[in-house]
């Protein structure tokens, strides 16, 4: 699926995350055996907690703050720049995302899988079928030889550009279908922390003034940089987000849609 006069795919998408705070009790248990040392002044369960998880481990974080509240998200560029976390309130107030801490202090990488966990991540497909990525062609596609490519799991993506505010990574890179296609990929990634008056603007009304939040957006494309198109014969893929959050007794979702015809 390339263009004629261009020789790039480009699949896009923009992930956008608002957790709106006011107030919900949180399951902040932790592998203690995997914090246990650790040189902190923030209890757990916090943000200023995570930060400090990362920099005991010598792991490279990057963090975007919004100049107008104490909003902030903690980013890995190690981790295929996923955030990690984020929080409404500063260093002291919840960190939102779920982070696996005894598989990052254990420091050792699995060959099938590293769920380090993180509140947004770009992920591929598909996973399973003719042309998955995450089985080796002739093998049965069962979960034993399922395989999740080390370039969205344990490789960083190259910082390109950054201030207090975004961020941009890239990542080049070839992976090989279940159905034999060489593909020859390229990543595009930028995360940024978005305003009270981008918030204001993406949800169409002004939230209570009283009301802590923080919110970013991601925006992520996928560019064939072979010189074979991606076709339906030869296989196509597609960008996933993935999101995961510190388990609450009050956790609220809200979807928003435009309504309309399936049309």
């Amino acid at each position: 699926m390339t263009n004629s006069t261009d020789k790039y795919f480009r699949l896009f998408a923009v992930c956008m995350i608002i957790p709106l705070i006011t107030a919900c009790k949180l399951n902040n248990n932790v592998d203690n055996k995997a914090t246990e040392s650790m040189t902190t002044t923030y209890n757990e369960g916090t943000y200023g907690y995570d930060v400090d998880f990362f920099k005991n481990l010598n792991i490279e974080t990057i963090e975007l703050k919004d100049s107008g509240s104490n909003a902030m998200v903690l980013i890995v560029p190690g981790y295929q720049g996923r955030v990690m976390t984020s929080t409404s309130d500063g260093y002291e107030g919840t960190g939102y995302g779920w982070i696996k801490y005894d598989l990052i202090k254990g420091g050792q990488i699995k060959p099938q899988f590293n769920p380090y966990g993180g509140e947004e991540r770009l992920w591929l497909g598909p996973e399973g079928g003719m042309f998955s990525v995450y089985f080796k062609k002739g093998t049965s596609q069962e979960f034993a030889n399922w395989n999740v490519p080390k370039e969205i799991d344990t490789e960083p993506f190259e910082v390109v550009s950054r201030d207090m505010g975004s961020v941009k990574f890239k990542k080049d890179f070839k992976l090989v279908n279940y159905s034999g296609t060489p593909m020859e990929i390229g990543i595009e990634r930028t995360v940024k922390i978005l305003s009270k008056g981008e918030v204001e603007t993406a949800l169409g009304f002004a939230p209570d003034k009283d009301l802590k939040f923080v919110a970013f957006q991601s925006e992520n494309l996928l560019f064939n940089k072979g010189n074979q198109d991606w076709t339906e014969r030869s296989g196509i893929l597609s960008i996933w987000m993935l999101s995961m959050f510190r388990p609450s007794d009050n956790g609220v979702v809200v979807i928003p849609f435009r309504k309309g015809s399936e049309k």
